[in-house]
């Protein structure tokens, strides 16, 4: 039996890798079967990700996975876009000779399949 946090992190996981969908039911009774959870392990885990915004909780009506709205997504994207560059910056400034070697191969490998594409 998954104890609470295996629980949590499974759904998590489940939410962010779209294997449970925007809108999507989650019933209590279903999750702790699929998960093989006692019922307080999977409500504890949907208050938990009620709080961080992945699931959505109404009275009488059960959770759903949270959907999000355009602005939201345009929002996201915003701040992704600010953050990842200084990112990427603060990881070249880190990177070892064995990460640019990668790097590398990597680039290479990109380029041929380019190529073999034209």
């Amino acid at each position: 039996m998954l104890n609470e946090n295996a629980c949590y992190q499974r759904l998590k996981d489940d939410i962010r890798q779209e294997k449970l969908m925007p809108n999507e039911r989650l019933v209590e009774m279903e999750l702790a079967q699929a998960l093989g959870a006692g019922r307080a392990s999977v409500r504890t885990t949907l208050a938990r990700l009620e709080q961080e915004g992945l699931v959505e909780r109404q009275p009488h009506r059960g959770a759903r996975v949270r959907l999000i709205s355009e602005a939201e997504a345009i929002e996201i994207l915003e701040v992704r876009s600010a953050l990842e560059p200084i990112i990427a910056y603060h990881v070249a400034l880190n990177a070892t000779d064995a990460d640019i070697e990668e790097l590398h191969a990597i680039l290479e490998k990109c380029n041929r399949i380019t190529m073999q594409m034209t």
